[in-house]
């Protein structure tokens, strides 16, 4: 097992106790929180991701360098991606127009991503199964994000062009094997963490004004981000997206915990 697999293990070892801490928590809202459904859903979702881990973890020490079928943690992955959106739901406003442009946009980033898996992987099943689950995800979070204001319309076409860039980066990186299209490699890397650094820090500074309901939606939308870093990463910068993404979860726990708990004081 090669140095940067055995990291990837830690890493998933180290997600899996973040996980269980994290659901122990979040399940303890469920009969105080003033938002039963919203709890549940996310509860249940992280339970997922966490079953998910176990299987991944239990079929490489059991047939480590073999290629996994499809089977339970894409299930779980799956299920991450349809509670959460559930979840999120009700926030998705009736009585006003949908961002139609917008949503359409997060199916199409979902869809080009997709795509890229597949070529890197050739699991086309599923890369499909779960490139549709997330787009059900992505286009929810993207309506909330416009529907409640919570990023300004500059972020917006900002992280619309970057999104282009890292695709084509990614594009070019696959197909053209050159010095400098490893420079965009690492490129897109860098607006990646760009954008989810700046949900992360813009989640904190409105929860600790005492926001409710943004700090949230910017966390669900840096988990989301986060998701996405970790499928396009390859080598040791995977199992840095790894331990970034299980930064994102208590992190999401404790937006969440202000959003349902209406005696949270912290």
């Amino acid at each position: 097992m090669s140095s940067t697999s055995l990291w990837e293990v830690f890493g998933v070892i180290l997600q899996i106790v973040v996980l269980l801490v994290v659901i122990s928590f979040s399940a303890g809202l469920i009969t105080r929180g003033k938002n039963v459904l919203l709890t549940v859903f996310f509860t249940f979702s992280l339970v997922s991701w966490l079953l998910s881990d176990f299987y991944w973890i239990t079929y490489d020490l059991l047939r480590p360098g073999t290629r996994m079928p499809l089977a339970a943690n894409e299930l779980g992955e799956c299920a991450l991606s349809l509670l959460m959106a559930a979840g999120l739901s009700p926030y998705i406003k009736k009585e006003t127009s949908r961002p139609r442009w917008e949503a359409v946009y997060a199916i199409l980033f979902t869809v080009a991503n997709t795509a890229l898996w597949i070529v890197w992987s050739g699991e086309w099943l599923q890369d499909i199964v779960c490139g549709l689950a997330l787009c059900v995800f992505t286009s929810v979070v993207a309506i909330i994000l416009i529907q409640t204001e919570t990023i300004p319309r500059v972020v917006r076409v900002l992280l619309v062009l970057s999104s282009v860039l890292v695709l084509v980066f990614q594009t070019a990186c696959t197909y053209i094997k050159t010095p400098l299209t490893k420079v965009l490699e690492y490129s897109s890397y860098v607006l990646m963490y760009a954008f989810l650094a700046y949900f992360i820090i813009k989640a904190f500074i409105l929860h600790r004004s005492g926001a409710r309901t943004k700090p949230f939606v910017l966390m669900t939308a840096a988990f989301c981000w986060a998701e996405f870093n970790l499928y396009m990463s390859p080598g040791w910068i995977y199992s840095v997206s790894l331990m970034v993404f299980t930064v994102t979860i208590p992190f999401m726990y404790l937006t969440l915990r202000r959003e349902v708990y209406a005696d949270d004081i912290c």
